[in-house]
């Protein structure tokens, strides 16, 4: 019997799990690698466990944190709320703190996903920091891409990396580590994890090249004003987005 007590939460446990074996089968984490949450309504937070491999997980494996009707009604996240619903032994990840300080932070994020897209995290190894607000999927749909300094992973310096970038970012690079990715839902949250990773490798094959060049200001100041006015759009049916297709829209507004 599922243990998911309705609808909302079926769904949602679904998806998550969806979403966790594609980033392992688009090689965005591997073994034991990342963690995915999303906010359940108001007062509860749905979360992968620790130590079951994503390509692995079953919808009952998720856990269920319940942040408390008071903190709910003040719009807090508590550091560390009580286990609504899990399945014997399962336990939320060890990083389940900084995705705790994340929406403490901001709470207007619904989701967030914790991956180690090779390329993104090869490009915090390198000793230049690259820029990718070279095309306009980036600066679009990524918004100001973030950096945070090393911290040893399940610290409480993680979080503290992070959370001081968050009034500006949506995707924060976590050096030697990761990459976080936030938004109002899931779906959105993991398309930006693997454009991230699309748009490094597109950063990495033109650096063979040469120099890399970002956006001129003026286009990146008008690809801004389109984001700021709504070029995501919100998301269609069955809770889906697709990126090529967000793209296109962008593309067409800028004809325009």
């Amino acid at each position: 019997m599922s243990i998911a007590s309705g609808p909302e939460e079926r769904r949602l446990r679904r998806d998550m799990v969806e979403r966790a074996k594609r980033l392992y089968d688009h090689g965005l984490i591997a073994g034991l690698d990342g963690n995915l949450s999303a906010r359940l309504g108001e007062r509860f937070i749905l979360a992968t466990p620790s130590g079951v491999p994503k390509g692995e997980l079953n919808p009952d494996d998720l856990v269920l944190l319940d942040v408390g009707a008071d903190n709910a009604r003040r719009q807090q996240v508590p550091d560390n709320p009580r286990i609504a619903r899990a399945r014997r032994g399962m336990m939320p990840s060890s990083e389940m703190a900084m995705h705790l300080s994340i929406y403490a932070a901001r709470p207007d994020v619904g989701a967030i996903v914790h991956a180690h897209p090779p390329t993104a995290v090869g490009l915090t190894v390198s000793s230049e920091r690259p820029r990718l607000d070279i095309c306009p999927e980036s600066i679009v749909f990524l918004g100001d891409i973030g950096f945070a300094r090393y911290a040893t992973p399940g610290t409480p310096e993680l979080p503290q990396s992070l959370v001081p970038l968050l009034d500006r970012c949506d995707c924060i690079l976590l050096e030697r580590h990761g990459a976080v990715t936030v938004a109002r839902d899931l779906p959105l949250a993991h398309q930006r994890m693997e454009s991230l990773e699309h748009v490094a490798k597109i950063y990495v094959a033109a650096r063979q090249l040469g120099p890399v060049e970002p956006l001129g200001e003026a286009e990146q100041a008008r690809l801004v004003g389109m984001r700021n006015q709504g070029a995501l759009p919100e998301p269609i049916e069955g809770n889906k987005l697709d990126v090529q297709d967000l793209v296109s829209q962008v593309m067409e507004r800028l004809k325009s």
